[in-house]
């Protein structure tokens, strides 16, 4: 097997699911020297060491890919940076999917209490391995994405919604649960212009998206396009 670059990778996260699954006894099978790893302090591991439990995940066949490094989304960029601006307690973000946005949220602030809201079981069950394997600051919640009701009111400081709203069978509901949990900020993207998917139920712009939010007492409002996308960032 040629030799893996870490840096390609979120080594970090991509370590902690490696012993997520041995410690979920599906790693059985990995070399003597991998197994001791899955026992050892996760904050105690060496870089060397992440990059082993890398590679024998690599040789042995696991769903590595999941934390290969991709091109920065500007979206996304965008949000880390005004992020390390308000520097949150805490953060809830709805729908995750493959971890896109969250393995560079986690990598940018690896210390950061996040909390996920995941309708997909699949997604939920990798990112629970991951904070199995070690990553303490994550949870991950197996749920409707639009299901917010075992949170009390401002239970996070900052709360992120990207591409909820344009699937959501009543976005003026959603929106409300949004800023009832929401304690600072709140970040939400839609897509711009017409949404081909086709589970899209609702189609917003620039005016219909800050009305939304307004109507819900989130006057501070600041609303730009990025890429393909309106970026909605609220301050209550």
């Amino acid at each position: 097997m040629p030799p893996t670059l870490p840096g390609s990778y979120h080594t970090r996260l991509a370590a902690a699911y490696v012993r997520g699954k041995l410690l979920n006894g599906n790693g059985q099978y990995l070399p003597d020297p991998v197994q001791p790893l899955a026992k050892k302090k996760f904050e105690e591991l060496t870089q060397q060491e992440m990059s082993t439990l890398l590679e024998a995940g690599l040789h042995h066949g696991f769903k590595m890919h999941r934390f290969k490094q991709t091109v920065p989304v500007p979206l996304h960029e965008k949000m880390l940076g005004a992020l390390n601006g308000i520097r949150p307690d805490n953060l809830l973000h709805l729908h995750a999917g493959h971890g896109l946005f969250l393995w560079r949220l986690l990598g940018e602030f690896p210390f950061l209490m996040t909390t996920v809201i995941e309708p997909e079981q699949r997604h939920a069950e990798l990112m629970q391995t991951v904070q199995r394997g070690g990553v303490a600051n994550l949870r991950s919640i197996f749920s409707a994405p639009f299901d917010l009701t075992s949170f009390h009111q401002q239970h996070f400081d900052v709360v992120a919604a990207l591409q909820i709203l344009d699937f959501a069978p009543d976005p003026e509901a959603v929106a409300t649960e949004l800023c009832r949990v929401a304690r600072r900020f709140l970040f939400v993207s839609v897509a711009k212009g017409r949404n081909t998917h086709p589970q899209c139920r609702q189609q917003f712009d620039e005016s219909s998206l800050r009305q939304l939010f307004d109507r819900n007492g989130v006057h501070h409002l600041k609303v730009e396009s990025v890429d393909n996308h309106w970026l909605l960032v609220g301050r209550k």
